[in-house]
């Protein structure tokens, strides 16, 4: 999967019949090992229950539309306030913005043609994260109605060459694909660019 990490699971032959055994996989996240032959991660965010949020729906005052091609949505949103790129930033990502007076807020949606789960996006999203830095922090996780449809949210920071992020993003599951729509600023810019961030974010409308 784009962007997504395979995780495979590097565990040791010897199996002690009484207790429990860590392992570590292949980006370095600790894993705990049973002697029934299952596992969990010792990450306490992924462990952690997701909460249940409420319904959010599309902001008042948009004035564009995005329409994916290959993965069908549709993002609706207000120009006035968000660039979007003529070439996205990331090429696995069908679109790329930028917030207008903000040197840091930055949007992306990366659609693809594949069957998981919202609770299997939630553990790559959270390990992804880890591998890319050590430092990172889990804020909130919870499923969401957005505009009906279910939604897991994520937020999180983390700290990369000495400066700290803001990550907000939805990620969904369908029966055919899944998507992950992630905005993002510095640290120091979150106080003012979040309201705006999850506006975009709750623009995103499935079918």
């Amino acid at each position: 999967m784009k962007r997504l990490v395979l995780l495979y699971i590097i565990i040791s032959a010897a199996w002690l019949s009484h207790a429990q055994k860590t392992a570590t996989t292949t980006d370095g996240s600790t894993v705990i090992l049973y002697n029934n032959g299952t596992w969990k991660y010792a990450d306490t965010a992924i462990n952690k229950p997701i909460e249940k949020g409420g319904e959010h729906f599309k902001p008042f005052g948009t004035n564009c539309i995005i329409k994916g091609q290959e993965v069908k949505y549709v993002v609706v949103y207000d120009s006035s306030l968000w660039t979007l790129h003529d070439t996205p930033i990331n090429k696995q990502s069908d679109f790329s913005m930028s917030l207008k007076n903000s040197e840091t807020s930055l949007a992306l949606l990366i659609p693809e043609k594949s069957t998981t789960t919202l609770a299997s996006l939630r553990e790559v999203a959270i390990l992804n994260a880890r591998k890319s830095s050590k430092n990172v922090s889990i804020l909130k996780q919870e499923y969401r109605k957005v505009n009906k449809k279910d939604i897991l949210y994520l937020e999180f920071t983390t700290e990369v060459q000495g400066f700290t992020f803001l990550f907000m993003a939805y990620y969904y599951a369908g029966p055919t694909s899944c998507i992950q729509f992630v905005t993002y600023t510095e640290i120091n810019q979150a106080e003012k660019d979040r309201p705006k961030m999850m506006d975009l974010l709750n623009g995103l409308i499935l079918p």
